[in-house]
């Protein structure tokens, strides 16, 4: 039901972070459930929670029995782990650039 209500959130009311809360709502209850869990990290990759996204891969790859299913489950977390990185990497750097120029534009 909350899987159901989820879709309904997402694609007719547009709300894609209520939808994922309804998502999680639902893994709580369900944690194994395949579906739910491909929904959850498909919004999550949208909203661009890739740590989250990832997480849920690495979750996801447990449940798959064929070795390359796993592996390219698990690749794509890493990926989406390092596509993280480099937003991180991102903002500090922005961060810095940021408080370098305040500091040249203040009077002294």
């Amino acid at each position: 039901m909350l899987f159901e209500a989820s879709q309904v959130v997402r694609f007719h009311q547009g709300n894609q972070r209520k939808a994922l809360d309804l998502l999680e709502a639902a893994l709580n209850t369900l944690p194994g459930d395949i579906t739910t869990l491909a929904a959850a990290i498909a919004l999550r990759t949208e909203l661009g929670l890739h740590a989250q996204a990832a997480d849920a891969l690495s979750q996801l790859s447990g449940y798959l029995t064929a070795p390359q299913e796993r592996a390219l489950y698990l690749y794509i977390a890493g990926t989406l782990r390092e596509t993280r990185l480099d937003q991180i990497e991102e903002q500090r750097l922005t961060t810095d650039g940021r408080s370098r120029r305040t500091r040249r534009t203040c009077p002294s």
